[in-house]
């Protein structure tokens, strides 16, 4: 196992930055645990988090990532987003939503309905009936 420290500036200037590499670090290993402190004399964060390496499979993920256009990464930015506070409010983990490699074909092709979203793998009726609004929402908003 190893470990990563990150600091997280609450300033306005730095919080979105500093978060933001900490959740692409976390998106490229095996979460194992963590430990947090707040320092109130600096008015941050220390994040200790202990992981493993990542495996043939994530690495392959962040390929694909990369090979998306800007704006196509941002738009799978985005239905990450809505896909991880959704599963929060289920009560569910978010791959039970969607597949990371579903979220990016989707940011890739950018399907307008519902019955273009079925086409994309993963999207059957149930998903594509369940989901399919909010991610159009989120495609439309992107």
């Amino acid at each position: 196992m190893q470990v990563q420290i990150f600091i997280i500036r609450l300033a306005p200037e730095h919080l979105a930055n500093d978060q933001k590499q900490l959740n692409d670090f976390l998106d490229s290993v095996t979460f194992k645990k963590s430990a947090t402190q707040f320092m109130e004399t600096q008015n941050q964060w220390s994040v200790l988090i202990h992981y493993e390496q990542t495996t043939t499979k994530r690495v392959a993920q962040m390929k694909e990532i990369i090979d998306l256009s800007e704006h196509q990464q941002k738009v799978y930015e985005n239905l990450r987003l809505w896909r991880n506070d959704k599963a929060d409010k289920e009560g569910i983990k978010s791959f039970m939503i969607c597949h990371n490699s579903e979220l990016m074909e989707v940011a890739a092709r950018c399907p307008n309905t519902t019955a273009e979203l079925k086409q994309i793998k993963g999207f059957g009726n149930f998903k594509a009936e369940k989901y399919g609004d909010d991610i159009l929402s989120v495609l439309n908003a992107s």
